[in-house]
Formats: C-alpha cells, sequence, structure tokens
C-alpha cells in the first residue's frame, strides 16, 4: 500500500512540471507547478490520510475530489487551473462521499464543459488509468483493491495487456526489477560473506522452494518428503510463514518479534502431528492444508506444522516442544537466516522462468544463477516429453553438481466439500462441470478436468491465495446453474477457503492432487538416505 501511494505522489509530481504550453497566444495557467504539490500535499497529510490508509466503508471525499482535478487539469494541455477563484467546498457527511468522487470525475470529463475541458495531452491517458483505479478503491475495501492490483500487474508481466499505457508501465516495472535485482544480490552477498548471520539449529533442515512467485506446485512436493521421511522414522516439523493467514494485532507482533519467550509469545501450532488446531484462516491455506494431509495414520507417525515469519524461532519451538529432528522449510529458498542441509529447488515444465525477468517487472524473486544453491532439482508438471531435454541442459549447465528429478502432479481423486465423499476421477467424463479457482496458474488445473472429460462451461478465477466471499460464491453458484453445470469442482487448495453454501443442490468437489515421479527415482531415494544418515 505505501509503495502505491508513493507512485501517486511521484506520477502527480512528474506530471505538474510536465505540463505543456497551448498555441502561440494563449496564456499559461495563472497557478504554478508548485502550487498544484501543495493542493495535493496538503490533502494527503491532513487528518484525512487515514481514512485513505484504512479505508473500506469509509471514504475521504477531499482526497479524492483534490486528486481527480489536479491530476485532470494536469493532464490537459491548456485548462485552467481547476482549483482557480473557485471556493473550496466544505466535507459533508461520509455516505455522500461516492456523489463527491463521481461528481468530479464526470465534471472533469465534461469536453463541453469550458471551465473543465481537457485536451489529450501526453499523460492523459496515464491520469484516466490512475483515476479508474481510485475509483476501485473507493468503492472496495483495501484487500481487494490490493488484489485487483497485483492481477492487473499480472497480466501485463503474462502480456495480457498490450496497449500504450500497459507497455509504458510495464518498462517502469523493468526499472523497479533491476532496481530489485541489485538488492538481492547485495542481500545474498552479505550473507555469504557472513556479514549477515545464518543460524544454525543443530538438526537436519531441508528447505523447498523456488526462483518465481508460485505456481511451480510446492505443497504437494512438501506432502511427498514430510510422509517419505516420517515412515523412515524421523519426526518431521514444516516450518511455514503462514502466507495471507490472520496476523496478531499490531502492537502485540511488534513485541513478539522482538522476544525470545516461546511461553509468552509462541509460534502458531496448526497441528502436532495428531491433530489440527488452527483453522485456515488462521493458519494459512497451504499449512492447514498440509496439516490436514498429514496427520499419523497406522503406518506412520504424524508431521507437525509450525506457522511463524521468524522460522529460526519456529523451529527452535518445533525441536524444545515438539521433539522435531527434521525441520522441512516450506518456500524457504530466499529464506538466508536459517541455513539449510539441503536445498531443494522446484522449476515449472511448462513455464520454468517466465519471461527471465526480476519482480515486478517478470515472476523471478532472484536471478536465474542462482538455481546454483540447489542440491536437488524437482522438474514439476512434466509429461515426460523428450523436448524437456533442452530445460535439462540448461538447468545442468548453472548447476552441474545438482541432480534432477522430474515429476508430476497426478490427480488422485475427487472428494466433497462436506461430507469428504470419494469419487473416483472417471465420474467427470461426460459431465458439464463449472470450475473455481485462486491459484497462480490455473490451465494446469482445468487440463485435469478435460482430461478426464469434463466439459466446463464455466470457469471463475481469483488471484493466487484469495479468500472467497459468500457473495462471490452465490454469483459462481448462479452462473454455473444458468450455463447447465453439474459438478462444481475446484482445487484442494482453495477448498480449504470456501466457506459452506446454503443452497447445496449441485455438488461441489475439489480435486485431490499427489506427486508421482516420473524420471530419477534413484537420485530422490539416495537423498532421503542421506537425509535418514545424518
Amino acid at each position: 500500500m505505501t509503495i502505491i501511494l508513493l507512485i501517486m505522489i511521484v506520477m502527480i509530481i512528474i506530471m505538474s512540471f510536465c505540463r505543456r504550453v497551448g498555441k502561440q497566444g494563449e496564456v499559461r495557467r495563472k497557478h504554478s507547478s508548485v502550487t498544484d504539490c501543495t493542493y495535493f500535499l496538503s490533502a494527503i497529510t491532513s487528518n484525512h490520510i487515514v481514512d485513505f490508509l484504512y479505508i473500506d466503508n469509509a471514504s475521504s471525499p477531499e482526497f479524492f475530489r483534490i486528486f481527480f482535478m489536479i491530476s485532470i487539469s494536469t493532464a490537459g494541455r491548456t485548462a485552467p487551473h481547476p482549483m482557480a477563484g473557485r471556493r473550496r467546498h466544505t466535507l459533508r457527511r461520509r455516505r455522500d462521499a461516492p456523489r463527491h468522487i463521481q461528481t468530479a470525475f464526470e465534471s472533469c470529463q465534461d469536453r463541453k464543459n469550458d471551465r473543465f475541458s481537457c485536451q489529450k495531452g501526453p499523460l492523459y491517458y496515464i491520469i484516466r488509468k490512475i483515476q479508474s483505479w481510485l475509483i476501485s478503491f473507493h468503492i472496495m475495501s483495501l484487500h481487494d483493491f490490493c488484489e485487483k492490483t497485483e492481477q492487473y500487474v499480472v497480466d501485463i508481466i503474462n502480456g495480457r495487456q498490450t496497449n500504450t499505457i500497459d507497455m509504458m508501465f510495464r518498462h517502469f516495472l523493468f526499472v523497479l526489477s533491476r532496481l530489485y535485482r541489485n538488492i538481492t544480490q547485495l542481500r545474498l552477498t552479505l550473507y555469504d560473506n557472513s556479514l549477515i548471520k545464518q543460524h544454525e539449529l543443530g538438526c537436519t533442515v531441508i528447505s523447498v522452494g523456488n526462483l518465481t512467485t508460485g505456481g511451480t506446485g510446492k505443497t504437494p512436493v512438501v506432502e511427498l518428503l514430510a510422509k517419505t521421511l516420517a515412515a523412515k522414522g524421523r519426526h518431521v516439523a514444516i516450518l511455514s510463514r503462514g502466507y495471507r493467514s490472520k496476523p496478531l494485532p499490531f502492537f502485540k507482533r511488534l513485541k513478539a518479534k522482538w522476544s525470545r519467550n516461546l511461553d509468552e509469545f509462541p509460534p502458531k501450532v496448526v497441528s502436532n502431528g495428531r491433530e489440527v488446531l488452527l483453522d485456515s484462516q488462521n493458519a494459512g491455506d497451504e499449512p492447514f492444508m498440509l496439516a490436514s494431509n498429514l496427520l499419523e495414520t497406522p503406518n506412520r507417525p504424524g508431521v507437525a506444522v509450525v506457522v511463524d515469519k521468524d522460522r529460526v524461532k519456529g523451529g527452535n519451538y518445533a525441536i524444545t516442544r515438539l521433539q522435531a529432528d527434521t525441520l522441512i522449510l516450506d518456500d524457504g529458498f530466499q529464506y538466508l537466516r536459517l541455513r539449510p542441509l539441503h536445498n531443494i529447488l522446484l522449476v515449472d515444465s511448462t513455464n520454468p522462468f517466465n519471461n527471465h525477468e526480476m519482480l515486478p517487472a517478470g515472476l523471478l524473486r532472484e536471478p536465474i544463477k542462482n538455481l546454483r544453491r540447489a542440491n536437488v532439482i524437482f522438474i514439476t508438471k512434466s509429461d515426460g516429453h523428450p523436448r524437456l531435454r533442452h530445460l535439462h541442459a540448461f538447468l545442468h549447465r548453472h548447476n552441474p553438481s545438482a541432480a534432477i528429478i522430474e515429476c508430476n502432479h497426478e490427480p488422485k481423486n475427487l472428494q466433497h466439500l462436506d461430507t469428504r465423499e470419494v469419487l473416483p476421477l472417471e465420474a467427470l467424463k461426460g459431465k458439464k462441470v463449472a470450475a473455481l479457482s485462486a491459484i497462480a496458474v490455473p490451465e494446469s488445473f482445468l487440463n485435469y478436468i478435460r482430461r478426464f472429460g469434463g466439459d466446463i462451461v464455466y470457469n471463475k478465477h481469483f488471484v493466487d491465495h484469495h479468500r472467497f466471499k459468500e457473495e462471490e460464491l452465490e454469483a459462481f453458484y448462479k452462473n454455473a446453474f444458468e450455463k447447465g453445470a453439474e459438478y462444481l469442482v475446484t482445487t484442494e487448495k482453495d477448498a480449504v477457503r470456501i466457506p459452506k453454501l446454503k443452497d447445496e443442490s449441485l455438488p461441489f468437489y475439489f480435486l485431490r492432487i499427489e506427486i508421482k515421479i516420473l524420471k530419477g527415482q534413484e537420485d530422490f531415494n539416495k537423498c532421503i538416505t542421506q537425509i535418514c544418515l545424518e
């Protein structure tokens, strides 16, 4: 949110100094660019900034009105300053705020009005894009606005937004990505040269992660690794940061960050291996799913799941209180504070490194050359095709010593969301299916349904880790019913974030996924044996 605010301020300052002079004989506007910036900055530094940062159903009409007026005036070439000779309106009640915003926006768009007429200047369309974002921000919660912005950036990265403004924004993201690349490399250098301390906990630590942001299938690989090690007699605990789980109150979180007292501020224990102790909202969807699938069975002991952003603290708790002797860092390739004995890297065979650019211009978290830190590389979503030899050669060139294992995410069955009734995958054949997903790469999920004969008549996708609302599910159910769907199907990871539906006339199932190793089984067994001997 802070980044979005800073970008808005920079854009306004740039636009204020980029105004153009009209045709010969026309007079410059009376107010200087400094005055424009003064209006804007005075608006955002007033007490209404509280509404702006914590906006939900509340609003800040004066901020939005001043922003619309100044920005659209600055984008035009010869339009007079919107605040010149105009007495500032007094703030009305908050429930009238949407009318304030819409009136200001419409008055700026009215080309027939001489006072606010706007010729299309070089930055006109940029302003229109920002205005549409702000209107969306006003009518939705902060969380929803951030999700919409995230989806917009992902669409730009994947080439789904191709107009002029989007391409200009993409160049801006490219500049930021170069800055982020340098910061990432500096951080890694500091750790490599022991200028920043790496912690060791005196037990086996295994890191499982990837170079890109999501979509490689980490969770099933972590589950396979944990099950295999537990079956070999290891006491395994999974450490997760609990992405998008419900956080503690701010001051309690701040106090816990600096406290070393595990009794006063313990990490979240999602599962002790025998029972699940937290729901998906407090644990996070992936830790909750792992905890549910890794409870003890007659054939193997259970696997504990601990959530804390400080994995060192979480690891100490797992060792001292849960008697763990093997720790698995879920999504831990970039977590350098805790030194792993084994680094397992996942690479998606269908889209290995996206466009090879760093965040935010691409999906890379760090440069490709850093895959040299990995001991084992899993090529996920593999179909065993010979064309993957090029990917093998690329990975081997950057890391000659790493074992390379090919695996695939294989659907196992369909399970009902509420009753846990199990159906074979053949039940999809010839059925009309409505698909719901909120994962990074939904294409593989949709391909699974099609592979087993399902006819997808309606598909709804949200951003990764989206927490579904009741009205969104009602809209999905209504559209699926109108399209004639016979089954509603979602992913296993999304199933833990779906609240119970009131109308259950259409059966709702999730697709259970497991990992199947296609090539490199010997390397996997060797890795497991080496871990068990430590």
